[in-house]
């Protein structure tokens, strides 16, 4: 086997272990976050009011939950795909063939389909949350914004931080807290022998 078909196989070998890790990970954590945000935002914002819009939600989840399914799905084909290019080298067969054959082929269909279901589940998501804001208008708004937060005694409103701990007794004097204290030096140095 020629030194570059050598470092090549090595080279799927190494890709079989981390198949399309950086791009599937991003795609997994914007899907699943995008999940995570629109339960929180129905929850925070929509509540127990009127909901608009619901076939757009549904549909977007559904969009979110098909894209990390065909990432999944990728990951699964991908080590038969790159098995295949691996034997594909053993045989000779790398040069008159498609490296991985037709699994390499699904896989890349799967990750585009999953790039795309991506997308429009986040704008269906997004439609979703313009439309509910928009039936909820400013003024409830504005609301559901500040009522997590407390009211200020001259009318503002914010976080208004508790009161300082009390100082620790035998502190007054010093300016110290209590605790270990080093003895005073001596009077006069030790006399020289």
């Amino acid at each position: 086997m020629f030194e570059a078909l050598k470092k090549y196989r090595n080279h799927l070998i190494k890709a079989d272990q981390k198949s399309q890790e950086d791009f599937d990970k991003t795609l997994l954590t914007v899907a699943t976050s995008s999940l995570g945000v629109s339960l929180v935002f129905i929850r925070e914002f929509v509540g127990d009011g009127p909901v608009a819009s619901t076939a757009y939600i549904l549909v977007g989840w559904s969009l979110l939950a098909s894209s990390v399914g065909c990432v999944i799905f990728g990951f699964y084909l991908s080590r038969f795909a790159l098995r295949k290019a691996i034997r594909q080298i053993d045989s000779g067969a790398i040069y008159s063939e498609k490296p991985g054959g037709r699994i390499a082929i699904v896989v890349e269909v799967l990750n585009g389909i999953s790039g795309l279901l991506l997308l429009l589940g986040i704008a269906a998501v997004i439609y979703f949350a313009f439309d509910n804001l928009r039936v909820l208008g400013p003024s409830q708004n504005k609301e559901i914004v500040m009522a997590n937060e407390k009211p200020v005694s001259d009318g503002q409103r914010g976080y208004v931080p508790p009161p300082p701990p009390p100082k620790p007794i035998g502190t007054e004097r010093t300016g110290h807290q209590s605790g270990y204290i080093p003895p005073p030096p001596p009077p006069t140095p030790p006399p020289k022998k």
